[in-house]
């Protein structure tokens, strides 16, 4: 073995000796805190917006009450422990089995049934801002008064039990009780916390003995990869297949550029939209396909304020607008505060738009716009803000384009640096450069691009039948540069697209629930929404999204359906790009290869520069789980756990967990749908062993749904120990 082969089984080695120790840590852990999570002393002193500690005191109260209770009403009908009862009293014969199944059905009658009751009506939420928020509260204000009348209507019940059994029994028998009482604290103590505990490993026990593999390399939940990556002489093979993959890998689109497009939907494109009807589907065939029917040129600016006049001080707010949509972007300006003697990045700036100044001297708000074609190849000189025919003041600015390459930092920070301005005007002196939402310059010494200079190819200069040919809509705001994805992201076209882009921004922001993005997204608060993201540092991230990453031109644009999910017609694409579904420029037929491109390309990175960029998928899951219906998106989640891929599943809070297990249950991959009946049989071709498959596809569901899939624990170990314990207990 070469000497670098040697080197990167050293430095797997090592990462063994970190990643292992701090697995097997973080799996015990978990399983402790969960356990302690369970726990009914320690589960009021959680905080949780949903369950407050004095309902949730109230709950574990009812708990211990009606266990206590359960067993005074069985020693009252057996006579043990109360002289005044007799055994005959009972119609039912004791010790049989008839006796024990009602005896576990009054047990889940008197405590289980209640408390999940009492349970229910506890859980509360937030009033929405609309026009019925008044009728909101009531329910709320109801559901409170229910829930403490019921509950101590059902306090009340079991102290009467309780206090009628202990005035009735007998001096000789208070070891009995004494005894009861001590199990029955001992079981909501110790006992029902193991059962939640252990019921939490529920996928694990499930599928624990699934894997059947005698394979020597690491498990793929430690996250290591030891196989040596591929040579760039074998990542570069030439042929159109591989072509088109290292193409199709190159479509990444940030977070930005999505805010953006979400922006322009309801206002000058797709005008119909409804956030709460309106699925990708609709929005691929109304919006991405005619939007990107031909290249834009975006740029990215530098502006720098050199000097304030007719005022004293005060930073200058600058912000994109003018263009589409008509509303400010404040995701291509970071922040936007300017000081004197401080320059920042503007991002993605098309010609059509302008930028809008804010001068905020003390109280008051001076304003100016400069179009974009006055700076588009450069501008530097004196700006007069503020209304006409008043003291207006002056801003001395110099605008130029900046090469987008590889000198900009994702670490949001302020550096002194040197800022030369092109004009002789602008005298050279010492600057802050501002991080932007992409991040601050690293190269200090780079120059702007020379005034005058075109930067790239102007769309306005292509021939007429090159404007008939289509581009993916990430080519398009990408000016035709390719963007490395560090996620991928796998949903389903049937979903709501607000659910997509929520749960693509939740996943930007750490959320494992997308539905309070989805409410920012649906009241078009987009300005909350990218503060957010900005300080988070997330607006630069890059994803793989098919439905903006894929040419749609090149396969479904000309054949849409008659109208769209909200009745409104499709208009059949005008373009005349070549079709492919098949073959080697069909880019339908790839994604496997993709996902397997981008995990290599990501790896050579980090070897050669350091890089900490690892390929992870997002699935956006929705609310009834039939993305595990759609063939290709079953497919996507087979490759990413086939590639050592992190998955991370986002869901909506509303989702069903029955549902899901049914889901589960009954996957089948034979079974599941595509649009086009060739995909489906593309898919099937590839696999092997399909009973194989479908289990193996079960057992990465059960435990990357996990967490979701374990909230009730806690409430199944409660009913085990009501209708089994219990009746133990009152057996002893």
């Amino acid at each position: 073995m070469d000497l670098a082969g040697l080197v990167r089984e050293r430095r797997a080695a090592l990462d063994m000796e970190k990643t292992l120790p701090s697995f097997l840590a973080e799996s015990w852990s978990r399983r402790c805190f969960n356990c302690l999570a369970a726990h009914p002393l320690l589960e009021v002193l959680q905080v949780d917006v949903h369950l407050s500690a004095a309902r949730r005191a109230k709950i574990s109260m009812d708990g211990l009450l009606g266990s206590l209770a359960f067993a005074a009403l069985f020693f009252s009908v057996d006579g043990s422990a109360v002289a005044s009862r007799n055994p005959s009293d009972c119609a039912i014969e004791q010790g049989s089995l008839t006796w024990y199944l009602f005896a576990s059905v009054l047990a889940m009658l008197m405590n289980s049934v209640p408390c999940i009751l009492v349970h229910r009506l506890a859980r509360r939420d937030f009033v929405q801002r609309r026009q019925n928020w008044r009728l909101q509260l009531a329910r709320r204000w109801l559901g409170s008064l229910c829930f403490w009348s019921f509950g101590l209507g059902l306090s009340t019940l079991h102290l009467l039990i309780i206090a009628a059994f202990l005035a009735n029994m007998g001096e000789e028998h208070h070891w009995v009780w004494m005894f009861s009482f001590t199990v029955v604290i001992f079981r909501k103590l110790v006992i029902v916390p193991l059962l939640a505990c252990a019921f939490s490993l529920g996928p694990d026990l499930l599928c624990g003995g699934c894997t059947t593999s005698s394979s020597t390399a690491a498990p793929k939940k430690f996250g290591l990869e030891t196989s040596e990556p591929p040579e760039p002489s074998e990542m570069a093979e030439a042929g159109s297949w591989h072509a088109k993959v290292a193409e199709l890998a190159g479509r990444g689109i940030r977070v930005r550029q999505l805010l953006d497009f979400y922006a322009r939907l309801g206002e000058d494109v797709m005008t119909h939209f409804d956030p709460a009807k309106s699925t990708t589907h609709d929005v691929v065939r109304q919006a991405i396909i005619p939007l990107s029917m031909e290249l834009r040129d975006l740029r990215t600016f530098r502006v720098t304020l050199h000097e304030v006049f007719g005022v004293d001080g005060g930073p200058c707010k600058i912000t994109v607008g003018g263009g589409v949509p008509k509303s400010p972007k404040p995701w291509s300006s970071g922040d936007g505060m300017l000081a004197p003697a401080q320059s920042l990045l503007v991002e993605e700036v098309g010609r059509e738009e302008h930028l809008h100044l804010c001068l905020l001297p003390g109280s008051l708000q001076l304003e100016a716009k400069i179009h974009g074609s006055t700076f588009w190849t450069g501008f530097c000189g004196e700006v007069a803000v503020g209304p006409e025919g008043t003291n207006r003041a002056a801003l001395r600015l110099s605008i130029h384009p900046w090469a987008e390459d590889a000198s900009f930092s994702s670490d949001a920070e302020v550096l002194d640096i040197d800022i030369e301005a092109s004009p002789a005007r602008c005298n050279q002196r010492q600057h802050k450069v501002l991080s932007a939402s992409r991040g601050i310059l690293a190269d200090p010494l780079e120059l702007p691009i020379e005034v005058g200079s075109p930067l790239g190819p102007n769309p306005g200069a292509r021939e007429e039948e090159d404007l008939l040919t289509g581009f993916s809509y990430a080519t398009v705001v990408n000016s035709n540069k390719p963007l490395l994805a560090a996620k991928m992201v796998t949903h389903n076209w049937g979903n709501r697209f607000v659910f997509l882009l929520a749960a693509i921004f939740s996943d930007a922001l750490g959320l494992e629930t997308y539905d309070g993005v989805a409410e920012l997204l649906e009241r078009k608060w987009l300005a909350e929404l990218y503060e957010r993201l900005r300080k988070a540092g997330k607006l630069s991230d890059a994803y793989w999204v098919c439905a903006f990453s894929v040419n749609q031109h090149a396969g479904i644009c000309a054949t849409p359906p008659a109208t769209d999910s909200t009745g409104f017609a499709i208009a059949p694409c005008r373009c005349s790009t070549p079709k492919h579904f098949t073959g080697d420029q069909s880019e339908m037929n790839k994604f496997d290869d993709m996902m397997a491109f981008l995990k290599q390309r990501h790896r050579q990175n980090a070897a050669r520069h350091g890089s900490e960029i690892r390929l992870k998928q997002v699935v956006a899951m929705d609310i009834d789980f039939s993305l595990l219906s759609r063939v290709w998106c079953v497919a996507e989640l087979v490759e990413a756990d086939s590639l050592h891929l992190m998955q991370a599943v986002k869901l909506h809070s509303a989702a069903s967990q029955s549902r899901c297990l049914d889901k589960i249950v009954h996957l089948d991959v034979a079974e599941a749908n595509a649009s086009f009946p060739a995909d489906k049989d593309l898919v099937l071709s590839k696999i092997e062993d399909i009973p194989a498959f479908n289990h193996g596809l079960q057992n990465l569901l059960l435990h990357r749904l996990e967490p979701f899939l374990g909230r009730n624990s806690m409430v199944a170990a409660n009913c085990l120990d009501d209708t089994v314990l219990g009746v133990l207990t009152v057996m002893i």
